[in-house]
């Protein structure tokens, strides 16, 4: 009897730092300067979410039909990484939101990945991504990020969830997987989490780490009281198969992008009036969370980087009343949900990933 394969013999890498140079033309994959694995990650959701077709509708003169074929081919990926690494939030933040620029610090080896949404009109970038699961490894051209959610609870750590369509081009491959960047989780432990409102935002661009960035008195600090948050962004992506494109999509366009985020609180009635007047009066806040981690380079001069994440919010509005929450045997708790909105000015969601790693999307090496 032969030996029944295990779950855990699991493999994945993605094109995170280059990107196809044409649309669905897919990467060199054997070249760590384009790729990485997840060395570690909650799941790999892998869906051939295909159209088949059958003559089950027409007149076939059979009880149960004759034919079918496969008209369209599709491929939708989910990742999900519960201790999510820094490399991991710069790659798919970038992926997702479109719009991504880097800088290094001097002569070290420290980078400043800045991550916002793309201009109205701006492709965004696709890559190409390889699964192995129970000895079966697939590669899949012309994926692009549809949505990204960054999520934690107080003492554990950042989480990534993300969601790709790809083309439907996929084909066996036996490639050797890419090297997996070495990094540490990001721990929220390590960090402060701030709200501002009114004429008091004021957005300090780049951000420094490890205090706030979005005031020009003093913030509300949401740090003791918090309890989980949860960003979500979405592109709400249309696969474009067109004419002769043999089944697989030929492009994939994005369509309005919506973003919304969501923290819950320990009620606290000292601050209830304040909480209150921001929805209420439907006062402009903004929101910070800013992780700062370890030292990325030990022999960095002057004012050193550290490992970490910056998420900035410069503009939203409190969409539902955040009455307090809970039974009689319960601390109370109440539920933010801002919508998101533009400022004119900044990104509407603002990602700062700070690492060794030089560059996301590049052309391919």
């Amino acid at each position: 009897m032969s030996l029944t394969e295990k779950g855990f013999d699991e493999r994945f890498m993605i094109s995170g730092f280059a990107k196809e140079a044409t649309y669905n033309a897919g990467v060199d994959m054997s070249n760590d300067a384009n790729a990485f694995s997840l060395g570690v990650f909650s799941s790999i959701g892998v869906t051939w979410d295909d159209t088949v077709t059958n003559d089950k509708e027409e007149d076939t003169g059979s009880q149960f039909g004759t034919d079918q074929e496969l008209t369209e081919q599709n491929v939708t990926l989910t990742i999900n990484e519960s201790k999510a690494k820094p490399n991991t939030v710069a790659a798919f933040a970038a992926l997702v939101l479109g719009a991504h620029t880097h800088t290094k610090d001097g002569a070290d080896d420290a980078y400043t990945h800045y991550n916002s949404p793309v201009a109205l009109g701006t492709d965004l970038k696709s890559v190409q991504a390889e699964h192995k699961k129970g000895r079966i490894q697939y590669k899949y051209q012309g994926l692009k990020g549809n949505s990204l959610k960054l999520a934690a609870e107080a003492g554990g750590f950042l989480s990534l969830e993300s969601e790709l369509f790809g083309s439907g081009t996929r084909s066996p491959s036996a490639t050797a997987f890419a090297t997996a960047i070495t990094e540490s989780w990001l721990t929220i432990k390590n960090a402060i989490c701030k709200l501002e409102s009114g004429a008091n935002i004021s957005i300090t661009s780049p951000p420094a780490q490890g205090v706030e960035n979005i005031s020009s008195a003093t913030p509300d600090d949401l740090g003791v009281r918090i309890k989980s948050f949860e960003l979500n962004y979405n592109n709400n992506l249309e696969r474009q198969v067109g004419f002769g494109g043999g089944g697989v999509a030929q492009d994939i366009d994005k369509a309005r992008a919506t973003a919304a985020l969501t923290y819950t609180m320990n009620f606290l009635n000292s601050n209830a009036a304040a909480e209150y007047g921001y929805y209420t009066a439907q006062d402009v806040v903004a929101w910070e969370l800013n992780l700062k981690g370890g030292i990325i380079d030990t022999d960095m001069a002057g004012t050193p980087l550290y490992y970490g994440v910056t998420i900035l919010i410069p503009r939203a509005k409190i969409m539902k009343v955040p009455l307090p929450d809970g039974g009689p045997s319960d601390i109370l708790t109440q539920t933010f949900e801002l919508d998101i909105q533009d400022n004119g000015t900044d990104g509407a969601v603002e990602i700062f990933v700070y690492n060794a790693q030089a560059d996301y999307l590049a052309a391919a090496a």
